[in-house]
């Protein structure tokens, strides 16, 4: 949406998202490139002119760490729980876009919004260009009519409430290094057999904290049929010696199947803030 509508502003414009073994609540990025002249370079981005931070919960993961050795001046635009349409330094701009899309969208869908408040916040294009690039980008992948007309709404809002221009330097471009050629001789199938011999990590990562909604069980109407136990996509719920369920918050994303599946209505959605 960024480069659409910087492209629609007159501006050359490049994004490449970074691909890769993905599920659903995982750690995702994605590089734009704008420029008034063509673009050549491709590729990761070393030293960012600016940073937009989805999630804001990503900067408490030390593997993803995607605020750490930024250049001095660089922008830094975040999606805050607590954020108001303020500027925390003079480089530096925060908007509660997750609570602005549960109010407008319905649903914690926050891209039209963050293209808003990046697109205000470094002049890259007006309201009508950005506009136009929403309707595009949702038609590319097949929204209806009303999710679009509500996702249009937030990014006019989030526009609207977003401060003026930042101030953004362009910053000194770094040098890729180049990998040392090296040369492997052949070894037979027999020996050369990829295999896996690390420890797994995945319990380390405690993906609750990306959660925006939280599944609550009302115990005194729960039955224990187990349904919860079996749909729960993610393995997060357990079952104690009497079949009484339990919930992991430290794993659970969210995704409220349980609560949909329930039987009785025995699980409630709470709103994470």
């Amino acid at each position: 949406m960024i480069s659409t509508a910087a492209f629609l502003e007159g501006y050359y414009a490049q994004d490449s998202p970074m691909y890769g073994p993905e599920r659903r609540g995982a750690p995702v990025a994605s590089f734009v490139r704008i420029s008034t002249e063509p673009i050549e370079e491709r590729g990761y981005i070393a030293s960012p002119d600016a940073v937009v931070l989805l999630d804001p919960s990503l900067a408490e993961f030390p593997s993803v760490d995607p605020l750490g050795g930024l250049p001095e001046n660089c922008v830094v635009i975040c999606n805050s729980l607590r954020g108001q349409g303020t500027r925390t330094n003079r480089n530096s701009v925060s908007l509660d876009v997750t609570g602005l899309a549960r109010q407008l969208v319905g649903r914690d869908n926050v891209s039209a919004g963050m293209a808003a408040v990046t697109c205000k916040a470094l002049g890259l294009a007006r309201i009508e260009n950005l506009v136009e690039a929403v309707r595009v980008e949702a038609g590319s992948i097949g929204l209806n009519e009303d999710l679009t007309a509500r996702n249009l709404d937030l990014a006019r809002e989030c526009f609207a409430m977003t401060p003026q221009m930042v101030t953004m330097q362009t910053q000194e471009r770094r040098e890729p290094k180049l990998s040392r050629l090296v040369e492997l001789r052949y070894v037979e199938p027999g020996s050369s057999t990829a295999e896996i011999r690390a420890t797994g990590n995945t319990y380390q990562k405690k993906m609750g904290l990306w959660r925006t909604s939280s599944p609550v069980i009302d115990y005194s109407r729960c039955t224990k049929c187990m349904v919860c136990f079996v749909y729960c996509p993610d393995s997060c719920i357990t079952l104690e010696s009497d079949l009484t369920p339990r919930i992991d918050l430290e794993n659970c994303k969210g995704c409220m199947v349980c609560a949909v599946e329930c039987p009785l209505k025995a699980i409630r959605e709470e709103v994470v803030r």
